[in-house]
């Protein structure tokens, strides 16, 4: 069982009586944390309740499996309760913030990582020049290899050089921008516009390849003695690129700009995929079943957060519907909760042939009915006791696009504007904002008027 906090707030209770009487009697409270659980309810005793007002609250907002389970230490901070290594550091890391935009720019599945690897180590000024080697105590006289006459450093080798400056003017004239480059930021920034997903990969490919060329030019001077031109550095750069390009699956756009850089460096054009158009409809459950549609809704992630659903049978006829104020939380918080206050609410009422229907992709996958591990640690006693009570029920669930899931969505929105849960057993008053969506899909026409509030 997952009593982190509750288990927590009894020791740190007991600790305080002990220190306010002065006794010592730790050695007297041998109870247990399944001592204060009693018909699957807390049952703490009053003394307790009544001095510590707060552990009433906690112990209220802590759900009790209904299949006993072990007791879990949990890691709070996380989704699924265990501490990973990308955690801590995070946390670590957390103390120590780094700004890089260009960090994820620089890689792609279509580009060899040794190359990418290459451009990570210019920006972080990591390449062995004879600049950086002095710093590092290597007392050599520099000098560049291209050029022999300036003192070797990444930003004379990859900006300043003549050689250099003529492949970035080069790749410039191929995308008709003005390469004024300063720094290396602005380098990779020439990939950051507004080009298709396919052509902004070449641009990406064709700059990286640039830095591994100029460096591989630099070491066939330096080692083997072999000068590589321009023109024969620009016929590497079009290869590399080319085999990246050709081996993406990116759509470009129709654009005859795009067709001219593409065709450049000798890249196929991925046409854009056509749109498909589906036919989205809802349709009642089948005789004798009850089908509930869900939703949720977040004013960010987190935000103000709340969910609805509603209940219909195999007429269409309206059975009930739900929306909930969540406070701030999450848009997935949201959508689990919908689906489990839908099987609590069944089981209430002994709808036991249970169709589920929402807009979720985590629905729509199964994955969360397959497997707890990917609901967080908060709910996932809640959601192992609605698995709990599915195993009982004739149960379906399945996934609608948003658009066959309006009600749900405007029962959701609704809870936004609720005080906490609100329960309706006739089509909700609200719903006369909005005329054009409830009705038809309501079916039988009803009373509007009684709204049961809890």
């Amino acid at each position: 069982m997952t009593f982190c906090f509750t288990l927590n707030t009894l020791i740190i209770c007991i600790i305080y009586i002990v220190g306010k009487t002065g006794c010592y009697i730790h050695h007297l409270l041998q109870s247990h944390l399944d001592t204060y659980i009693m018909d699957s309810k807390w049952n703490v005793p009053q003394p307790f309740i009544s001095a510590y007002p707060i552990l009433k609250q906690k112990l209220t907002s802590t759900t009790i499996p209904l299949i006993p389970k072990d007791d879990k230490l949990i890691w709070k901070n996380s989704h699924d309760g265990s501490l990973s290594f990308k955690d801590a550091y995070t946390f670590h890391a957390s103390n120590h913030p780094q700004c890089l935009s260009w960090s994820k720019m620089i890689w792609h599945a279509a580009i060899p990582p040794s190359k990418s690897f290459l451009v990570w180590r210019v920006f972080h000024d990591k390449l062995p020049t004879d600049g950086n080697l002095s710093k590092r105590g290597c007392l050599l006289p520099s000098i560049c290899n291209l050029c022999g006459a300036a003192q070797e450093t990444s930003m004379h080798l990859f900006i300043d050089y003549p050689f250099t400056t003529d492949i970035w003017h080069w790749l410039g004239s191929l995308l008709n921008l003005n390469c004024n480059l300063t720094s290396f930021l602005d380098i990779i920034r020439i990939s950051d516009r507004n080009w298709s997903p396919h052509c902004k990969l070449v641009i990406l490919a064709a700059i990286i390849y640039c830095f591994n060329i100029i460096w591989h030019c630099r070491n066939q001077n330096r080692f083997n003695d072999k000068r590589i031109k321009v023109a024969s550095a620009i016929n590497l750069i079009i290869t590399g690129t080319s085999l990246s390009g050709n081996g993406s699956t990116l759509a470009a756009s129709s654009s005859i700009a795009e067709f001219v850089i593409l065709k450049k460096f000798d890249v196929k054009i991925n046409p854009p995929k056509s749109h498909n158009i589906k036919e989205v409809i809802w349709s009642p459950p089948i005789f004798n079943w009850v089908k509930c549609n869900t939703d949720g809704a977040a004013q960010g992630n987190p935000g103000l957060a709340a969910c609805g659903g509603i209940f219909r049978n195999s007429d269409a006829d309206f059975l009930g519907a739900f929306s909930v104020n969540l406070g701030v939380s999450t848009a997935l918080h949201s959508e689990l909760i919908a689906a489990m206050l839908a099987i609590e609410i069944a089981n209430v009422k002994n709808w036991h042939n249970l169709w589920l229907e929402t807009d979720s992709m985590l629905e729509k996958n199964f994955l969360a009915f397959k497997s707890s591990k990917i609901v967080p640690w908060s709910l996932r006693n809640r959601w192992d006791n609605c698995l709990f009570i599915l195993s009982m029920f004739n149960f379906n669930v399945s996934h609608i696009y948003r658009e066959g899931n309006h009600c749900a969505d405007q029962l959701a929105n609704l809870g936004l504007t609720l005080p906490s849960y609100s329960w309706f057993n006739n089509v909700p008053p609200q719903s006369n904002h909005f005329p054009s969506s409830f009705p038809p899909r309501l079916g039988n026409k009803k009373n509007k008027q009684q709204c049961l509030s809890e």
